[in-house]
């Protein structure tokens, strides 16, 4: 694994796991987002793109989506199939069981 992906991975599963917040800015430098507008000029941008994209071929724009996700659309589903299984292991954990009990007890006295 290039140094890269694994800067890549840390800091996607610092996200994912440990609920850490990012700027827009820092979303656009890990590639999660393609551009970033400054607020006061956001609507006037964002008008102006979907005016742009309006006018292009839908249906040359749909077929180049599907052939661009076709390629990752087995690893996808086998990745969602791997997750399920987790999912449903991880419900049925006392772990879990605890942290809902937890959830709904901390609800309770402030009702």
């Amino acid at each position: 694994m290039s140094v890269r992906n694994t800067l890549f991975h840390f800091q996607a599963s610092e996200m994912l796991l440990f609920n850490k917040k990012i700027t827009a800015q820092e979303a656009c430098d890990r590639n999660l987002v393609s551009e970033v507008f400054p607020n006061d000029v956001f609507q006037k941008e964002t008008e102006a793109r979907v005016q742009q994209y309006a006018k292009l071929p839908k249906i040359s724009l749909q077929k180049c989506k599907l052939v661009s996700r076709e390629l990752e659309k087995d690893k996808l589903y086998q990745v969602n199939k791997h997750e399920c299984v987790i999912l449903m292991e991880r419900w049925q954990s006392d772990e879990c069981m605890n942290a809902i009990m937890g959830f709904f007890s901390s609800k309770g006295s402030k009702l």
